[in-house]
C-alpha cells in the first residue's frame, strides 16, 4: 500500500533481460534512500509496485516480467530516465494522497500541456475505454505513482494540474507532450463500480 506521495525521483542505471520473460532494472535513489529497506520490500517505482531483489546504499535492483514490462511504461524507459519512488506505507504513517496499490491499471498519453500561473494542466489521454468510468472531476488517479485530483474529464481525456512542488518533486517536471504515464485508478471507485455491477 502506499500514497501517491512521491518520496523520491530515482534513475535507472541498468535493464537486463534475464530471459525472455523476467528483465532486471537497477534504479539509482538519493544517498542513503534504501539504507533501511530489505530485500524483499515493496518499493513504488514509476507507479508500479516492485520488490527488491538486490540492494546497496543507494541502488535496488528489481526484476519486472514481461507483461508488466509490455503494459507500463516501462517498455519505454532507458537508462538515464527518471523514475518517481516511494517506499510501502508504514502503519504508523501519514495518509497524505490516497489508497494508492501500485497495480498499473494502463496508460495514458500527454496531448497537450499549458500553464496556468504558476500550475501546468495536462491533457493526458487514456488508452483502455474500461478505464473511463472511473475518472470524475475533483477524483484521484494515480500517475506515475503520483496522487494527483483530477480537474477535469472530457471523454476518453482528464486534465490534471501540477502545483510547482509537484512539479519539482516528481519526474512531471520534465514530462513532455507525446509522453506516456502509468495510470492506476482509485481502488474505491473500483469498488464502487463493482458493487453496482453486481445489484444491477
Amino acid at each position: 500500500m502506499f500514497t501517491g506521495i512521491v518520496a523520491a525521483i530515482g534513475r535507472i542505471t541498468a535493464v537486463e533481460e534475464i530471459d525472455r520473460q523476467n528483465y532486471a532494472y537497477t534504479i539509482q535513489g538519493p544517498a542513503g534512500f534504501f539504507d533501511d529497506s530489505r530485500l524483499g520490500d515493496s518499493i513504488m517505482v514509476a507507479g508500479v509496485c516492485l520488490s527488491i531483489v538486490d540492494k546497496s546504499a543507494q541502488q535496488a535492483r528489481f526484476e519486472i516480467m514481461a507483461p508488466t514490462v509490455a503494459q507500463t511504461t516501462f517498455g519505454n524507459l532507458a537508462v538515464g530516465d527518471q523514475v518517481n519512488l516511494e517506499k510501502s506505507l508504514p502503519l504508523t504513517g501519514r495518509l497524505d494522497g490516497h489508497f494508492v496499490l501500485g497495480h498499473v491499471d494502463g496508460r495514458g498519453k500527454i496531448i497537450s500541456q499549458k500553464k496556468v500561473g504558476q500550475t501546468i494542466e495536462l491533457d493526458i489521454q487514456v488508452e483502455d475505454e474500461s478505464l473511463w468510468p472511473y475518472f470524475v472531476s475533483k477524483g484521484s488517479v494515480a500517475l506515475d505513482g503520483t496522487s494527483l485530483t483530477i480537474v477535469r474529464v472530457v471523454g476518453p481525456v482528464l486534465t490534471i494540474g501540477l502545483i510547482p512542488i509537484t512539479q519539482a518533486n516528481t519526474t512531471f517536471g520534465t514530462k513532455q507532450v507525446g509522453d506516456f504515464v502509468n495510470v492506476e485508478t482509485d481502488i474505491l471507485a473500483k469498488y464502487s463500480q463493482r458493487q453496482e455491477a453486481l445489484h444491477v
